[in-house]
C-alpha cells in the first residue's frame, strides 16, 4: 500500500516538474492607453527618468539617478536599494527614438537577477492625443515558470502597467 502511494506521489511530482519545465522561456506583457496630450509630453515624461516617481508602477519612491549619467535619454539610467515591496535593482534607457519610442533595461539585482526589457511605443492620433503601448518582456528562469502556471504573473504585471499608463495620462494632462 504505502509503496504504491510513493510511487503515485513521485510520478505527480515528476509530471510537475516536467510541466513547469515545459513552460515558455520568454514572456511579453502589453497594455495599451489612450493619453490626452501630444507625443512630444508623453515622450518627455517616460524618457526622463527623473519623472519616473510620479508615475512608473515598476519604480520605488527611493530612485536615485546615477549621478554620472544624464537624466534623460539613452544611457540614462538609476539605482534602488530595495524595500519590502520592491527589489533592489537599476534600470538603463538603452533606446530613445523622439515622440516614437522608449526602451528600458530593468535590472533587478535581489533576491534574484531577471533582467527584463520595458518597451514603450507611441503612435499620434492627433496634436492632443497619443495612444501609448507599453510591454514588459524578458526570460522566464525556472521559478518563474513555476509561478506563470496559474497565470498570476501576467496578470499582476498587467494591471501595474495598466496603472502605470492611468497615471502618466493624469501627470501629462496636467
Amino acid at each position: 500500500m504505502w509503496g504504491a502511494l510513493l510511487v503515485l506521489l513521485y510520478f505527480g511530482m515528476a509530471l510537475a516538474a516536467a510541466v513547469v519545465i515545459m513552460q515558455p522561456d520568454r514572456f511579453a506583457i502589453s497594455r495599451s492607453a489612450t493619453i490626452d496630450a501630444s507625443a512630444r509630453d508623453v515622450f518627455a515624461r517616460i524618457d526622463d527618468l527623473r519623472d519616473w516617481g510620479a508615475w512608473f508602477s515598476f519604480a520605488p519612491a527611493n530612485v536615485k539617478l546615477l549621478a554620472e549619467r544624464p537624466a534623460a535619454g539613452v544611457g540614462a539610467a538609476c539605482d534602488w536599494p530595495g524595500d519590502g515591496t520592491f527589489a533592489a535593482g537599476g534600470a538603463e534607457i538603452v533606446e530613445s527614438q523622439p515622440f516614437d519610442k522608449v526602451t528600458i533595461r530593468l535590472q533587478p539585482r535581489k533576491p534574484f537577477a531577471s533582467p527584463r526589457d520595458l518597451c514603450f511605443v507611441l503612435t499620434a492620433e492627433s496634436a492632443r492625443r497619443t495612444k501609448v503601448t507599453c510591454t514588459l518582456s524578458g526570460r522566464n528562469n525556472l521559478l518563474a515558470k513555476a509561478m506563470n502556471l496559474l497565470g498570476r504573473d501576467e496578470k499582476k504585471r498587467g494591471c501595474e502597467i495598466q496603472a502605470g499608463l492611468a497615471r502618466l495620462g493624469a501627470i501629462a494632462n496636467a
